[in-house]
């Protein structure tokens, strides 16, 4: 665990809660350096990956309207159904906070206490995070373009100087 005192050099994924729909109460707990969702065909594997996406990321970076978007919020949906995920996260400094979202809306960032805060999931505000399906890591795997784009997402403040 990170103190103020002691900041990690990077951002991390704590939690992962569901309330309603196909994984209701599934409480997962993230280790703070590598993580495997591994299960058989049906399991929800990709429901838990798509849910952490949903609750961390706007939906811009899928491209509004596209195919992959379309398929992610019906997923969503269907799987989500009235209820809501709660993902736990903490800053590199030792902040944390927890998103909350329900499918239709957008997310709202809470305090370590509860309370709710300004703060928005855009461009990075609280830190940023890459979500990746098998299918979306096989295609970066064989296709250059995509490798180079991956990498370049290392080092975005370096090439901006540039």
């Amino acid at each position: 665990m990170n103190t103020p005192n002691q900041p990690s050099p990077y951002h991390r994924i704590r939690c992962l809660e569901v309330r309603g729909g196909f994984l209701d109460g599934l409480e997962v707990d993230f280790d703070a350096h590598l993580n495997c969702v591994i299960g058989g065909r049906g399991t929800g594997k990709t429901t838990v990956i798509e849910f952490l996406r949903f609750a961390l990321k706007d939906g811009s970076e899928q491209g509004e309207g596209t195919k992959r978007a379309r398929d992610a919020q019906k997923l969503i949906a269907s799987n989500l159904k009235s209820g809501h995920v709660r993902v736990g996260v903490e800053s590199r400094e030792g902040m944390r906070y927890t998103v909350v979202r329900s499918a239709g809306e957008k997310a709202s960032v809470l305090d370590q206490h509860g309370n709710p805060t300004n703060l928005s999931l855009s461009h990075g505000t609280i830190f940023d995070v890459d979500v990746f399906s098998a299918h979306q890591i096989e295609n970066i795997a064989t296709t250059p373009t995509e490798q180079l784009e991956l990498i370049d997402r290392f080092v975005q403040d370096e090439l901006r100087q540039l």
